[in-house]
């Protein structure tokens, strides 16, 4: 199922998250679109990126567009 497929991509995400030292986060990495970012901006990213979908996904199934 795409959900539980999702939910273990993100509890992957949020384990490596979590091990990561707090100087790391402001290390760099390469997002395929908007170049370098660090771990922290990628982040803030993901979580945006999840709202919007979650978003539209409440819509589909309150049936607003």
């Amino acid at each position: 199922m795409a959900l539980e497929a999702f939910r273990r991509r993100r509890r992957d995400s949020l384990d490596f998250f979590a091990r990561l030292q707090p100087e790391q986060w402001q290390r760099r990495c390469q997002h395929p679109t908007l170049g370098r970012v660090t771990f922290a901006d990628w982040t803030g990213l993901m979580a945006s990126h999840d709202d919007n979908h979650l978003a539209q996904a409440e819509r589909a199934v309150t049936g607003n567009p």
